[in-house]
């Protein structure tokens, strides 16, 4: 009986190999294989997937100040301009700035970009809105890991509201994202099969082209995935609130459209982030990997 051909990688290759993996949900969630091969794959996520990873908190419009930072009539709201409403954003977006070197499982992100007319008035927003925390029920924060966007945890979030910035279990934060990306494309795909399936005989009896076949498959495709959204976001939040408080969180199809808003807007924000320009061959500091810098973070 032959014996299984084993292969030692030495630790310091792991990190140049990982460094170029392109599939960040295997990666981090397959990351326990050896200590060795996790932490490589905690240093890639530290050096360059972490700038890639920002949280953005809708605080509302204002009208406040508004000619102090533009001489024409325009708007900012929801990243589009429009002219005459006479009001900006305060939306806030969250950017890395830093692990804890005390703690390494705890990152440092806060706003760079808001201009000083509107500092006062955001952190006023910013503060109404995390006060007490991001609500497990209905959270206020949407984490974005390069280019995709969910609300999913935030876990042992503490704010430092005069600053704009937060602070977090980043590792927790990537499981929890990453875990719901698994279930919902393993389902997605579990559907597609199923309905490749159900119209495999009618193609091979002539009963249907090729064309009509995909055209059944995909038929509905965007409320397939938005109804999956929806079914794993309640699967969580009930799970999330029976851990931290201890009783049955219960949704109501009757929220005058507040959920489906809420899902609809993280639709939006995927769909925008699919367009955002930057990329690892963009950036001269990803064009390496990274191992020069260990002692910035």
């Amino acid at each position: 009986m032959t014996e299984a051909l084993q292969i030692e990688i030495a630790p310091d290759l792991f990190y140049p190999i990982l460094w170029h993996y392109e599939d960040l949900t295997t990666l981090w969630l397959y990351r326990e294989v050896s200590r060795d091969f996790a932490d490589a794959v905690e240093r890639v996520f530290i050096h360059k997937h972490l700038r890639k990873t920002s949280f953005h908190l809708d605080c509302g419009v204002s009208s406040k100040n508004f000619l102090l930072v533009f001489e024409e009539s325009y708007c900012c709201v929801s990243g589009m301009f429009y002219p005459n409403h006479r009001k900006v954003s305060l939306a806030c977006d969250l950017t890395f700035d830093r692990v804890d070197p005390s703690n390494r499982s705890r990152a440092f992100f806060s706003d760079k970009e808001c201009a000083p007319e509107f500092q006062a008035e955001l952190k006023k927003r910013f503060k109404s809105k995390l006060e007490y925390g991001n609500p497990i029920h209905s959270p206020e924060i949407h984490v974005r890991i390069r280019r995709d966007v969910n609300d999913t945890a935030t876990p042992d979030l503490e704010v430092n509201f005069n600053n704009l910035q937060i602070s977090l279990n980043w590792k927790g934060m990537y499981s929890a994202f990453f875990k719901e990306d698994r279930e919902y494309n393993k389902r997605l795909n579990q559907s597609l099969k199923s309905a490749f399936q159900g119209t495999e005989g009618r193609v091979e009896r002539g009963e249907m082209n090729f064309e009509d076949q995909l055209r059944t498959m995909f038929e509905g495709f965007a409320d397939k995935c938005r109804g999956l959204r929806k079914t794993l976001r309640r699967g969580r939040i009930r799970k999330e609130v029976l851990e931290k408080d201890g009783i049955e969180w219960k949704f109501s199809d009757d929220d005058g459209g507040e959920e489906d808003g809420v899902l609809q807007t993280l639709s939006d924000y995927r769909q925008m982030m699919g367009f955002a320009s930057y990329g690892d061959s963009e950036s001269e500091e990803e064009d390496t990997d990274g191992r020069d810098e260990d002692s910035r973070l």
